[in-house]
């Protein structure tokens, strides 16, 4: 008699140890048969790799159906010819946006709007404060104007409308549908970078926006506002 051992269990040990039917969960934890009548069928020493690639292939392609429908999607606004000459990374670029908000794409995508003079100290101090930010900040930043965290987006810089006189004790305002923010008058680069992430990191009411578990505190505008005590 000859034992047959494989990675340590051998034939007769396999069939003490195991008893899996033809049987596998699903991510959703749905229990699925690999072959007809799966649940009666049990595992055995020599079908185990059968099971094993079986169980493969069901986990793989379990969303075989939702990924077409999103294949069949992208066909019908990008040609087919165009999607098989790019990679998954050219893909996610295209659609999400590149992840890097440098300084100098961010200042090249922003505008000036009608009220705010191009020469305004507080165009340049906005500038300095964003320059002087990691990337992070920045994308926070980017959110907090526009409601998404990565370029491209067109930045509109806007005058705070009900303020005449410098004070750093308000915070800026957004209005993310437009993709502005109105500048408050800061004394300096310091307090505008300041009050900038206070803002980006405290005023995050676009994030609950289909929320359901805010759904009753959250506020029925998209626009941040608020001061700083």
């Amino acid at each position: 008699y000859q034992r047959r051992v494989h990675g340590g269990v051998d034939e007769e040990m396999f069939e003490d140890i195991f008893d899996q039917k033809y049987v596998t969960n699903l991510s959703s934890g749905k229990e699925v048969e690999l072959l007809p009548a799966g649940r009666q069928r049990t595992i055995t020493f020599n079908d185990r790799a059968q099971f094993v690639r079986l169980s493969h292939e069901a986990r793989l392609h379990e969303s075989s159906k939702q990924m077409n429908a999103i294949r069949l999607g992208l066909e019908a606004v990008v040609p087919p010819a165009v999607l098989h000459m790019m990679t998954w990374e050219d893909l996610e670029l295209a659609v999400c946006g590149s992840p890097i908000v440098d300084y100098e794409s961010m200042r090249a995508q922003s505008s000036v709007q009608d009220g705010l003079d191009p020469n305004d100290r507080r165009i340049g101090l906005f500038w300095d404060a964003v320059k002087d930010m990691t990337n992070e900040e920045r994308s926070l930043l980017l959110r907090f104007i526009t409601g998404r965290s990565r370029l491209p987006a067109k930045v509109a810089l806007v005058p705070l409308s009900d303020e005449d006189e410098r004070s750093d004790a308000r915070l800026p305002e957004s209005h993310t549908c437009f993709f502005s923010i109105e500048l408050p008058h800061y004394s300096n680069a310091r307090v505008m970078k300041e009050r900038l992430l206070y803002a980006a990191k405290h005023c995050t009411t676009i994030d609950t926006d289909f929320n359901a578990r805010d759904s009753d505190s959250s506020s029925s505008s998209s626009d941040s506002t608020s001061s700083f005590e």
